[in-house]
């Protein structure tokens, strides 16, 4: 304005004092108009820079960040993955171990279920060869001392057609026959009585019987018997209750140790029965004073063996007797041994249940 001023007067000299005056302050003002442009354009240059350096850093980081995480995705997602692989797989194997040996259980049972019914099929088939075996000995053993009594019997028939005995040779072939003759009398009832037991199986019918009526009947068949060989038969009999059994079958029983008895008596010996009450059974015992028996045949008795013996007057057995008083006391539930001692006597015991009170069976 100055220079305006003065060079409008026509002062020229101040007028360009004036105007470089201006022009020097105006540069000045404009320079540091610059310099503050420049510094505050470089200073926003150098924010930018470093606002895109930060950002590309926060971008770089961001992308190892990502890059990092979806690596640990992937190796979580592949541990995961091979986490569920192994128990799947260790599942499937301990079922399938867990299978196997149920199965192996299963069949190692199967086996010994096998291997039992094996031994239970070799042992009938022994049983059976034995039990064969024994019946072949036994019927061989029956044919021959049926066919003794018999052909005695044929013989004297035909001595007496051509009447050339006399009457005293008569009676003494009486008296044997007749002794074959019972012998061969209670061979063929237990005969009976056996093969019926073997050919329909035992079949028990228990009833409530008293037991001293069934034993002084049975003494009495023999008294004609012990009388002949002057054998004393006597009976003790407790106040036991009433059996419950097979009333035939225990008649068998006490009839066949009767017989034996006298049988391996001598003149002057007894025959004693005795019954005793212990708990829930009735035990019976058959006891001579007679010769006894040898361990040999009391061995064979035990192995159910039958066999040939021969009483004090040659009375001839086979053993078929003390097999059916084990069978028929086994199958009434009741228990069988003998005792005896060579030259002092045989005691035979067995046991049969007692009635139960409540039964209403009666004989």
């Amino acid at each position: 304005m100055l220079a305006d001023i003065y060079e409008a007067k026509g002062d020229d000299r101040r007028a360009l004092t004036y105007y470089k005056l201006y022009k020097d302050y105006s540069d000045s003002l404009i320079n540091d108009q610059s310099r503050k442009q420049v510094v505050a354009m470089a200073a926003r240059y150098d924010f930018e820079k470093k606002e895109s350096n930060l950002r590309e850093d926060a971008a770089k980081k961001e992308a190892l960040y990502q890059r990092t995480l979806r690596k640990d995705s992937q190796q979580i997602s592949i541990t995961v993955g091979v986490i569920v692989f192994l128990s799947l797989l260790a599942f499937i194997l301990m079922r399938s171990r867990m299978v196997n040996r149920r199965n192996n259980q299963l069949l190692r049972e199967k086996n010994e279920k096998i291997e039992e019914q094996k031994e239970a099929l070799e042992h009938q088939a022994v049983q059976l060869l034995l039990n064969n075996q024994q019946k072949d000995k036994l019927f061989s053993i029956v044919a021959h001392d049926l066919r003794g009594p018999l052909n005695s019997l044929k013989g004297l028939l035909d001595f007496l057609k051509e009447k050339q005995l006399s009457e005293q040779e008569i009676s003494g072939m009486l008296a044997e026959l007749r002794r074959n003759v019972d012998s061969s009398s209670e061979l063929v009832g237990n005969l009976l009585f056996w093969a019926s037991s073997q050919l329909d199986g035992i079949v028990v019918k228990p009833v409530v019987m008293p037991l001293q009526p069934l034993v002084h009947d049975t003494l009495a068949l023999f008294a004609h018997q012990a009388a002949q060989k002057k054998v004393e038969l006597r009976e003790v009999m407790d106040s036991a209750p009433d059996a419950f059994a097979d009333k035939d079958m225990v008649q068998v029983v006490i009839r066949n140790l009767v017989s034996n008895a006298i049988k391996f008596c001598r003149p002057g010996d007894c025959v004693t029965i005795y019954s005793s009450h212990v708990r829930d059974e009735i035990e019976i015992r058959v006891a001579d004073n007679g010769i006894g028996m040898k361990e040999e045949a009391l061995e064979r008795i035990r192995r159910r063996e039958s066999f040939t013996s021969y009483g004090t007057a040659k009375e001839k057995g086979t053993g078929l007797g003390m097999l059916l008083c084990r069978e028929f006391t086994a199958a009434n539930n009741g228990r069988f041994r003998v005792e005896s001692e060579w030259g002092k006597g045989t005691c035979c015991y067995f046991t049969i249940p007692v009635a139960p009170s409540s039964s209403s069976i009666s004989v």
